[in-house]
């Protein structure tokens, strides 16, 4: 959980420390429980499909953490944030089917690199936009997931 959403939760929406340690025991166990289900629906139904279902999910966590009025909507927030880390299964087994055999170690690790790179501004950026107003890390990342999910959604259907 990036720091934005500790400040957020504790200082916006004032939930207890305790709470909080509530929240987070919820999303890495739907995390874990789901990361099977994940895999499962991956074979069956491809990677992609599963990647963009992620995305979506995670999208309409961050609205649900936005709009929630009461624990118990935290609580599912927290339960679908964590559903929505099944598509973090597929990223790797995706890139895994279709590099060639022979430079597969090194495709994924320049995937691991890529992805670790450009991840990384994204404390940063996130605290700014938070300085802003608390909100924004958020709706940025609504913003960008339905963007990823339009975008992916075409590609898909495109095959």
């Amino acid at each position: 959980m990036k720091i934005y959403f500790v400040l957020y939760l504790l200082n916006v929406v004032k939930i207890s420390s305790f709470e909080f340690g509530m929240l987070k025991a919820v999303l890495n166990a739907s995390s874990v429980l789901f990361l099977f289900v994940g895999g499962k629906l991956s074979d069956a139904y491809g990677r992609k499909s599963v990647m963009l279902i992620s995305v979506l999910l995670e999208a309409v966590a961050k609205c649900i953490l936005l709009l929630s009025n009461n624990f118990a909507q935290l609580i599912i927030f927290a339960f679908l944030e964590g559903i929505s880390y099944i598509g973090y299964a597929s990223i790797i087994p995706y890139a895994a089917d279709r590099a060639p055999s022979k430079i597969r170690a090194k495709t994924l690790g320049m995937l691991n690199f890529i992805l670790m790179v450009s991840s990384a501004p994204s404390p940063l950026v996130g605290g700014w936009l938070y300085s802003l107003s608390p909100a924004f890390p958020f709706l940025a990342f609504i913003i960008l997931n339905i963007i990823i999910f339009v975008m992916g959604s075409k590609l898909l259907l495109k095959r």
